[in-house]
Parts: C-alpha cells; sequence; structure tokens
C-alpha cells in the first residue's frame, strides 16, 4: 500500500507542476496586475515540501459498497488514526 501512497503522491505534484507552469507563463491581467499567482516560487518541479504548510501526509483509505449482495466494506481507520494525532 505505500507504493500506492507514493505514487499518487507523485501524481499529484506532477499536475500541480503543470498548473504552477501554466500560472507562471500567464499574461498580465489587463487591469495591470503583475502578481502571478503560483504554488511555489522555487523554480523547479513542484514538491510537497516546498509548500509552507505546517504539515501534509497522505492517508490510504477506502470505502466500496458491493451491489449485488448489498455487502458494504469501509476502511476508514487509517484517517481517524490521522485526525486523532492531530
Amino acid at each position: 500500500m505505500e507504493i500506492l501512497r507514493i505514487a499518487v503522491r507523485t501524481a499529484l505534484e506532477r499536475e500541480f507542476g503543470y498548473i504552477n507552469e501554466t500560472r507562471g507563463a500567464a499574461l498580465e491581467s489587463i487591469g495591470g496586475v503583475k502578481e502571478k499567482r503560483i504554488l511555489t516560487k522555487t523554480g523547479r518541479n513542484f514538491q510537497w515540501d516546498d509548500l509552507s504548510l505546517p504539515y501534509l501526509d497522505f492517508v490510504e483509505c477506502f470505502a466500496t459498497v458491493n451491489s449485488g449482495a448489498g455487502k458494504k466494506q469501509c476502511n476508514i481507520e487509517p484517517v481517524q488514526h490521522w485526525i486523532a494525532h492531530l
């Protein structure tokens, strides 16, 4: 499951990197505002560690519903554990 967590984190970093590049290359607004709204100003690919957040973590959990037999399965214990330690 650790591999999945890392894969999601990396995929999100890549997507936010695309957003950062797009915003950084955007033209100035017609109102003359020159401030570009980007997530980080490091000049390199986006990484979660570059954000000035106090804490960021990825928690894996799942919730599924099997419609055939009406069985429901839910595992939110990792989220509950994470919230309890905030």
